[in-house]
């Protein structure tokens, strides 16, 4: 995760100038990072969710993918 931390402010910037590498490099990780709900959900199932805290957890883990979703794959004119 720590190379994620350097890539993605440094992709963000060429990104926003869209240039083409880092817009695939924004992107790509995006898509890696939105896929972590799915992945925390097939490996803990259903019988966690009873838990308060596993509920808020899960649910911060799924907002920071939908607010890298918007953000790399809206236009900015």
């Amino acid at each position: 995760m720590l190379p994620l931390g350097w890539l993605i402010p440094y992709a963000a910037r060429h990104s926003a100038a869209r240039v083409a590498w880092a817009q695939v490099v924004v992107r790509t990780t995006t898509v890696t990072v939105a896929t972590l709900p799915v992945i925390l959900l097939a490996l803990m199932g259903f019988r966690y969710f009873d838990a308060p805290l596993f509920v808020l957890g899960t649910a911060l883990v799924m907002a920071a993918p939908v607010a890298l979703l918007f953000a790399a794959f809206s236009r900015v004119t």
